[in-house]
């Protein structure tokens, strides 16, 4: 009995163990993390206003961006890790920023391409 309640124990704890991996795992694409993070308005690389006619955006991996619209505001530091190299401005924007069809496209920095 003592055999089983252990064996079970054991079990137990690695699948906890297991499932507990999930909060560490790498963010999965088409999550704003998978992109970079969101950051405070200093240290800006680049600022671009989204306009109605704007489709698409080219940014630097590394880079932090201001985008704005209409009065609202938003910056994001790019940190991909990954060859993804272009997705929907909606994607990473807050609610209720006005995003639009915009396109954004992510070049690899220098430091990368060795």
């Amino acid at each position: 009995m003592l055999k089983r309640t252990r064996t079970l124990s054991l079990i137990a704890a690695g699948i906890a163990a297991t499932l507990s991996l999930g909060a560490f795992a790498a963010p999965t694409p088409h999550t704003p993390a998978y992109y970079g993070r969101s950051v405070a308005s200093q240290g800006i690389d680049q600022k671009v206003e989204v306009q109605p006619q704007t489709r698409w955006v080219n940014v630097t991996n590394g880079d932090t961006v201001t985008f704005s619209n209409g009065g609202q505001t938003f910056s994001w530091h790019f940190d991909t890790l990954h060859h993804d190299d272009n997705f929907d401005l909606a994607e990473i924007a807050p609610q209720g920023f006005q995003a639009g069809k915009v396109r954004v496209y992510v070049a690899p920095n220098a430091a990368e391409l060795g």
